[in-house]
Formats: structure tokens, C-alpha cells, sequence
């Protein structure tokens, strides 16, 4: 009696984990692909986003359509850059906790920005390449409006090209918003070498 009630419900939990893998599948095939030529990396957003990709055509920014059900209009962002000198050895490009803390630098020193505080940054690794995620909250002094931001930072082998992907959004948009840039996030990918 034990042993059919334990195969039943194993039986029932492999049912229930192929359905849920199946709804998140059928979810995903809903979703537009963006590639990008120049630097060679796709990924994939939900259905119903708008697309800029800029004049620079190094990445693209991605916005849902529905912004007025957010606080504040939150953007994603994807993109490519050429790796950027060291300022310790301009004969080489920055590593990525150089390129971490520059991008950093960069906003502290914006006249705009207040009470930066960095919530988070931790080392991974995306496609067998270094990686940084970080989430950061800063208030525009601008706008009074304060922001949400979460990145990952990936570094090529050689350190150039680098990629990004980044959240621009409300805190109190947070919650909803980071579990689908960490879906969007598992679907960027690096195809080769850039153009």
C-alpha cells in the first residue's frame, strides 16, 4: 500500500513538472528575438515590448508597451562595447572589476545622481565567460524620482568586447520586474566572435 501510494506520488510530481516545463516553453515561444550583427549576440523579450536600437546599432533598448501600470517606465537594455583601456595599463583593456567600477565612477559622478548605494554585486560566470551581476538604488535629483537598476557584466576572454544587459526601473516596479529580466537574461547568448 505504501510502495503504490509513493509510485503515485512520484507519478503525479513528474506530471506536474513536465506541465510547468511545458507552460514555461510555450511562454517563451510567444516571445520576438532580437540579434544584434555588430556584436554578434541575440536575445529573446516578451511579445508586446517596443525595440530601439539606437543610432550606434551596438545593442537595443526594450520597454513594455504597457508603462502607465508601472510607477515609473522601466526600460532593459542588451548591448556590445569594445573593451576600454586600463587606466593602470592603457596598453591593455579593463578587466571587468575595472569596467565594474567605471561604469560605477560614471554615475557617481553625474551631477544628477544621489545616495548611490550598491544592494548587491556578485561574481558568476555566463557561457563559461566572467560575469558581474549587481543591483544598485540611486535617486535623480532632477526628478526627485529615485531608481532601481540591476546589471550583468560580461567579459569576453580577452576583455573586448564586453556585454551588458541592465533594468531601469521603479523599486516599487522590482519585484515584478526582476523575474522576467532574470528569464530574459537566460536567454541572451554570445554566437561568435564580433563582426
Amino acid at each position: 500500500m505504501k510502495l503504490g501510494c509513493l509510485l503515485a506520488f512520484l507519478l503525479a510530481l513528474n506530471v506536474l513538472g513536465s506541465v510547468s516545463t511545458q507552460a514555461s516553453d510555450a511562454e517563451n515561444t510567444a516571445w520576438k528575438s532580437y540579434r544584434n550583427a555588430h556584436y554578434n549576440f541575440s536575445v529573446r523579450y516578451p511579445d508586446g515590448w517596443s525595440k530601439d536600437e539606437g543610432f550606434d546599432k551596438n545593442g537595443v533598448r526594450l520597454a513594455p508597451n504597457a508603462e502607465s501600470r508601472f510607477h515609473l517606465p522601466p526600460e532593459l537594455s542588451a548591448g556590445g562595447a569594445v573593451g576600454q583601456p586600463s587606466e593602470v595599463d592603457e596598453t591593455r583593456s579593463r578587466n571587468i572589476e575595472e569596467d565594474f567600477q567605471s561604469g560605477l565612477n560614471a554615475l557617481k559622478d553625474s551631477a544628477h545622481v544621489l545616495n548611490l548605494v550598491v544592494l548587491s554585486k556578485k561574481a558568476t560566470s555566463i557561457q563559461g565567460l566572467r560575469a558581474i551581476v549587481s543591483t544598485t538604488r540611486y535617486e535623480d535629483s532632477s526628478s526627485g524620482h529615485v531608481w532601481f537598476d540591476k546589471k550583468i557584466l560580461i567579459h569576453s576572454d580577452g576583455d573586448s568586447p564586453t556585454y551588458h544587459l541592465a533594468l531601469h526601473c521603479s523599486p516599487d516596479d522590482a519585484a515584478v520586474l526582476v523575474p522576467l529580466f532574470d528569464k530574459i537574461g537566460k536567454t541572451f547568448r554570445i554566437l561568435g566572435p564580433p563582426a
